[in-house]
């Protein structure tokens, strides 16, 4: 009985994270309403951007504006080092490691 009990706290806790992360993630990955330009493209200030990003291992391989190539572990870390300008822009992007 006890076995059971913690599968339904683990359950109920993952539930609550994964509530608590999603609508940052589809931020990230539209925009906020009222800012112009495109999604994912730096136009939102740091303070807008999302902050957690789910650990999940879906590596992402891009080829930024200057020819070089970066590796991130998923799609979200992407979209805030573009939110936040630390990749300067992103000409291309492929699933997996660079």
């Amino acid at each position: 009985m006890k076995m059971a009990s913690s599968k339904w706290i683990f359950t109920i806790a993952l539930f609550v994270i994964v509530a608590a992360v999603l609508p940052n993630v589809a931020e990230a990955q539209r925009g906020r309403p009222g800012r112009p330009g495109r999604p994912g493209q730096g136009n939102q200030g740091a303070a807008d951007c999302p902050q957690i990003c789910p650990a999940l291992y879906s590596p992402v391989c891009v080829t930024l504006t200057n020819g070089s190539k970066m590796s991130f572990s998923n799609s979200c870390e992407l979209n805030v080092a573009v939110c936040t300008k630390r990749v300067p822009g992103v000409r291309s992007q492929q699933p997996g490691d660079c």
